[in-house]
């Protein structure tokens, strides 16, 4: 890796998860995951699926905008919840 290239920050499957992704919504819009790396707990154990967040947002952002075309009246709540984002 050179001096220059930024580390991109990666999310398991898990924190997805905790972030209301399903596994259909994670196979569907996001497909295979950009990094397969040991688990570091169990390490005979399935290597951990990790995903770009700068990808995840982004998708995450392009659905939410497809829903709020289709649906305006859920535009509001897709306002609310991108203010709540950090």
């Amino acid at each position: 890796m050179s001096e220059t290239a930024e580390k991109i920050e990666r999310v398991t499957l898990c924190t997805l998860k905790q972030r209301g992704w399903t596994d259909g919504a994670v196979k569907r819009f996001l497909g295979e995951p950009d990094a397969l790396v040991t688990n570091p707990n169990y390490r005979s154990g399935p290597r951990m699926r990790l995903y770009d967040l700068p990808r995840v947002e982004l998708i995450r952002e392009r659905v939410l905008n497809a829903i709020a075309d289709q649906y305006p009246y859920l535009a509001a709540e897709c306002a609310r919840q991108k203010a709540q984002r950090p």
